[in-house]
């Protein structure tokens, strides 16, 4: 470090393990100074005394400092900004206990999501205490208390915003336990400040150095006791060094917010312990909800724009919930009655506000003016605080989208995931513009449930409504890695990078897409890497990616060098990289380094002692004979026996014979026992892969014991084999015929239709023949029916690769002025009408999954108009205008959109349905050739098949006889 100063940074609760600490280090060179949060608001924050602080700081992170406020206020900030400067050390948290008054530990722990939850917990319960209150002090007319508690609001909302963030990156870091901290004369100190020559005068001087947990450190010397006195509380927070410090009167208890009224004011207290009629997810429970979906919860609700409790407090006894609760049935009376009037409200509509709260015209006017002047007066406040959070009025149209949010998890917290879901189905419902209601049912989906695609539509409803959501791209990102598109988790990744490019591990996972993914990508995988390890320092599996990249693949054995040092900084007992460094060095024909590090690197993970490392790493310094006879051993039992000598008495391998032995079994054999170096490294790396592999299969061993051990196993989700595609209409004409086409491709098909008896053998004819399909009966034009049915598709059926917009007819052949209003109905409800209903069912999981191809099945009397076809051909016309602008709203989710115009067909019963069965008149092709279904349908099938960066956006196909809608040669059948 640069300069020789320390800061002491710390909750006021902890000053015992301060005072020691202070002790400890005073007998060093180093200045000492102490920062700490206090219990009176109105002072700088621990994060604003350390801004300018220039030296190394000791964050001692404790039970108490996650749960104070002014420890945790822009905590975050303090930790991504002097990353490099700070150690964090973990101390047992102290409260007094009210009956004895006795001091008791409270243990410290962040290491897993579970250990996390009980403070995003207190965190979130303050924040929407506080608001419940500025609700009443509002009922009450205190106005002139309200600028102080948006205040106070302000400052509750970015801590519980951040709180999650913050311990992720903690866990991130390189962070000591005290107990390990104070070990070998606080070694740790000194190897973090890079100061090995003060860590032995400080060994020297303070020989006898020991740490009481209840007290001050004890420091001895030979010759005499130095001790020094620690101020009572430091002025200033540029003082070097303070003296002396008081034990703190008061009980260590979390704080309250302050509340701006004179009287006080009843707040509900939220233990952080879990009480008896609280359900609360354990580590283990969340765990197994999460590992599959790679889904750390803690991030998303931290990243949300509005906080959501993770485990709520359980409703009131006397409501009994059950999986058809409603929302009336949870929310207040008066809540209720405002949901009603807000159905058809979009959240962020500009009259929402007025619905929030029954009032008269001049409350809402008084109310608009103390807003009014409570904004002019922000208008002095930081730029970067507006920037940060809503003004008041956006804060309280959402309340009820939060409290909302909040009784669904509850409701799956506690268990009951059916009855959460139906709530979030009826919240949407009332609030279907509300982009946190689709995030949070969505997340609730992916994390409870087996319905991914389902969590993806919402997912992608919630970027629609908010095209810079951030956790809802993260999330759509590790959803798509999951379902093995990763095309579509790059898209994801690098979307949410033009957002915001600080997004906590967005580059490192992108690099591993890349990486794993996309081999001719790997230097863009590489700055990936960098990037994710310069934003999150404590990535150690960022900085190992990066090196190996440098190593194995752009030849930078130096830069190399440098990070897998810096990953080992970071994670010491890292498994493989002490042996990448052991192989840089024995590249570069350092042997005792090699050597050092290859040792370093079997103590951290035994599988790499093998005889091929034995040979390859002891060879290049002095051979150790007992391991050469050892490694002789192995090799002689694999060795064959020569014909004829099965019988004969095994004779020891001498050592000098190991180097034939070993060129034989491409061994990298021992350089002193050889008169031929031997190149060993690519022998090593295949011998690395061959430990990866070894791991992999051991890993997977141990899984599939805790399987059988398990009563009850879940299958874990299958991907489709082949494509699926949905067909409208499917039971005759061009429909049929594409259903038999994609059906011989190997195709799963969903296809539907209003006659059931028809669809019924279609299915039974493509289920003979080995093909995948699902029938639905349904008509098109009935947009219910249409929704209920995609709604519920099986979820095997979930993802839809390819939608086939085929249903459609023509009514009638008649002048605009006897025209039937039936038979125009009935075309554009089928043609215009069931062509959207499709998409607007469909269009969104193909969002969401990020692929996808809509065809639309147009007419040539789309773009030709012909006497009498008038309105059939107004559909048609708008089947391609609609074709054209789904392409533009489509193409930036990777959507394929086309259309396909042909000119007449036959094999359909386009005339027969035209001319209302009578079969006479609809002999419209006896005189020439037209198109057949299946040339429909073979065309269909090459627009469906291109790659994926092909677009067949329109094509026109016509029988040879037939020039244009109207110029057909009649003279004969060709």
């Amino acid at each position: 470090m640069a300069t020789k100063k320390i800061a002491l940074a710390y909750c006021i609760d902890n000053l015992p393990v301060a005072e020691s600490l202070y002790k400890a280090l005073s007998q060093t060179s180093y200045s000492v100074s102490h920062y700490y949060c206090k219990k009176n608001a109105d002072e700088a924050t621990l994060a604003e005394q350390l801004r300018d602080f220039d030296g190394t700081i000791l964050l001692l992170i404790s039970d108490n400092f996650l749960r104070s406020e002014h420890c945790m206020n822009r905590a975050l900030q303090l930790v991504q900004q002097k990353a490099s400067n700070i150690l964090p050390l973990v101390i047992d948290g102290r409260t007094k206990d009210e009956v004895s008054g006795e001091w008791v530990s409270t243990p410290t722990k962040f290491e897993r999501i579970g250990d996390i939850i009980p403070y995003i917990n207190y965190w979130q319960n303050k924040y929407l205490d506080l608001r419940s209150q500025k609700r009443k002090f509002e009922a009450e007319n205190e106005a002139d208390k309200r600028e102080e508690l948006n205040e106070n609001l302000r400052v509750l909302r970015q801590v519980s915003s951040e709180a999650s963030e913050f311990l992720r990156v903690l866990r991130n870091m390189r962070y000591y336990q005290f107990s390990d901290f104070i070990e070998n004369h606080l070694r740790a100190f000194f190897e973090f400040v890079e100061d090995s020559a003060e860590w032995s005068a400080f060994k020297a001087n303070v020989p006898n150095l020991s740490f009481q947990t209840d007290g001050a450190a004890e420091l001895e010397t030979e010759a005499t006791t130095n001790v020094v006195e620690v101020p009572a509380e430091p002025e200033s927070r540029d003082l070097p060094v303070v003296e002396s410090i008081q034990e703190p009167e008061v009980a260590a208890t979390p704080e309250e917010p302050v509340v701006p009224v004179e009287e006080p004011v009843e707040v509900v207290e939220h233990s952080h312990e879990p009480s008896e009629t609280q359900e609360e997810w354990t580590g283990a429970e969340l765990a197994e909800n999460l590992e599959d979906l790679g889904v750390v919860i803690a991030e998303h609700a931290a990243l949300a724009n509005e906080e959501i409790l993770l485990e709520i407090p359980p409703l009131e006894p006397e409501i009994e919930v059950s999986a058809e609760l409603s929302i009336d049935e949870v929310v207040e009376p008066e809540t209720a009655e405002v949901a009603d009037t807000q159905t058809d409200t979009p959240l962020d509509a500009p009259d929402a506000q007025a619905h929030e709260e029954p009032a008269t015209e001049a409350a809402n006017a008084e109310e608009e003016e103390e807003e009014q002047n409570d904004d002019d007066d922000d208008d002095d406040e930081e730029e970067e605080q507006n920037d940060d959070y809503d003004d008041d009025e956006e804060e309280e149209s959402n309340d009820k989208v939060s409290d909302l949010i909040r009784e669904a998890r509850g409701l799956v917290a506690s268990g009951q995931v059916e009855a959460g879901i139906n709530y979030m189905k009826q919240a949407i419902k009332m609030y279907p513009g509300s982009a946190e209601l689709h995030y949070f049912y969505g997340l609730i989906l992916a994390q409870n449930t087996r319905d991914l695609n389902g969590a993806l539509e919402q997912l992608a409803l919630a970027t629609e409504i908010d095209p810079d959501h951030e956790a809802a791209f993260f999330l759509l990102g590790e959803l798509a890695e999951l379902q093995g598109d990763f095309n579509a988790a790059r898209k994801h990744y690098e979307r949410l990078i033009d957002i915001n490019d600080e997004f906590t591990d967005v580059y490192y996972r992108l690099g591993t897409v890349l990486q794993a993914n996309f081999p001719e990508e790997v230097e863009y995988a590489a700055k990936c890497f960098k990037k994710a390890a310069k934003r999150n320092p404590g990535n150690a599996d960022a900085h190992y990616q990066y090196a190996s990249i440098l190593a194995d693949v752009m030849g930078k054995t130096a830069k190399a060098e440098e990070w897998f040092l810096k990953t080992l900084d970071i994670q010491s007992k890292h498994p493989f990289a002490n042996y990448d460094l052991a192989l840089i060095y024995h590249t570069a024909g350092d042997a005792a380094k090699a050597l050092e590090y290859y040792e370093a690197a079997i103590l951290n993970n035994p599988e790499l002692q093998t005889p091929e490392n034995e040979i390859a790493f002891r060879g290049l310094g002095t051979p150790a004979e007992p391991v050469l006879e050892e490694v002789a051993e192995e090799i002689a039992e694999e060795v064959p026996a020569a014909p004829g000598e099965s019988d004969a008495p095994e004779e020891p391998v001498a050592l000098e014979e190991l180097a034939g032995v070993a060129e034989e079994l491409s061994v990298p054999a021992l350089s002193p026992l050889l008169s031929i170096e031997h190149d060993t490294i690519e022998a090593l790396k295949q011998n690395i892969l061959r430990l990866e592999e070894l791991l992999k299969a051991k890993a997977a061993q141990v899984e599939e014991a805790a399987v059988e051990e398990e009563p009850v196993v879940e299958e874990p989700i299958e991907m489709p084999p082949a494509k699926t595609a949905l067909i409208t209409g499917a039971t005759s004409g061009i429909g049929l015929a594409t259903a038999r086409t994609f059906a011989q491709a190997g195709w799963r098909l969903i296809l539907t239709g209003r006659r059931e008896d028809r669809l019924e053998a279609v299915k039974e004819e493509l289920i003979e023949a080995g093909v995948e399909v699902l029938g639905l009966v349904f008509d098109v034009r009935n947009y219910h029916s249409v929704a209920e049915t995609i709604q519920n598709l099986p979820e095997e059926w979930h993802s839809i690769d390819l939608l086939i917009n085929n249903a459609g007819k023509a009514k009638g052949l008649s002048e605009i002025q006897e025209g039937s209003l039936e038979h125009w109905e009935e075309m554009i409800d089928t043609n215009i009408k069931g062509l959207l209903y499709l998409t607007r069912c469909i269009s969104p999981m193909m969002v969401a999954q990020h692929s996808g191809h809509i065809i639309n099945i147009g007419s040539i009397a789309g773009k030709e108009p012909y006497p009498m076809g008038n309105v059939y051909c107004a559909s048609k016309a708008a089947v391609d205008m609609l074709t054209r602008t789904m392409r533009l709203d489509l193409h930036k989710y990777n959507i394929r959109v086309s259309q396909i115009a042909p000119g007449h067909v036959e094999e359909t019963e386009f005339a027969l349905v035209r001319f209302d069965g009578d079969a006479d008149r609809a002999k419209i092709y006896n005189d020439f050739q037209p198109l057949t279904s299946q040339d429909v349908a073979n065309t269909i099938y090459y627009m469906a098949t291109q790659p994926s960066h092909v677009n067949i956006q329109d094509v026109v196909i016509y029988g040879t006889q037939q020039a244009s809608a109207t110029v057909i040669d009649r003279s004969g059948r060709a």
